[in-house]
């Protein structure tokens, strides 16, 4: 999933649309192909976009110095996993977040 920030740009590229709908798109794709379970998926996809927007102000002194490229990938490669955690299918029905049990 590290790579859906890509792959929203690319489905993003061309049209007139903000990042979050593309996102939006991609999560409504693996909530119907049973990769995720995402229950709402505009408040997943706004997640998404927030979440890295908001860890680069912190990174950056309120934005104030500009990330490194290794800084902005590890940026959406944390977000991309932590999105993917929250939005795993339970391995069963009993299974708390993230398919954990207990």
């Amino acid at each position: 999933m590290c790579g859906s920030f890509a792959l929203i740009r690319q489905r993003a590229a061309g049209r007139a649309e903000r990042p979050g709908e593309a996102a939006g798109r991609v999560l409504a794709d693996a909530d119907r192909g049973g990769r995720l379970d995402v229950p709402d998926r505009l408040r997943a996809a706004r997640q998404f976009v927030l979440l890295p927007a908001a860890e680069g102000r912190v990174r950056s002194p309120l934005g104030t110095q500009p990330l490194t490229d290794a800084e902005r990938q590890e940026i959406a490669r944390e977000t991309a996993e932590l999105i993917v955690r929250a939005h795993r299918p339970a391995a069963d029905p009993t299974a708390g977040p993230a398919g954990r049990t207990g």
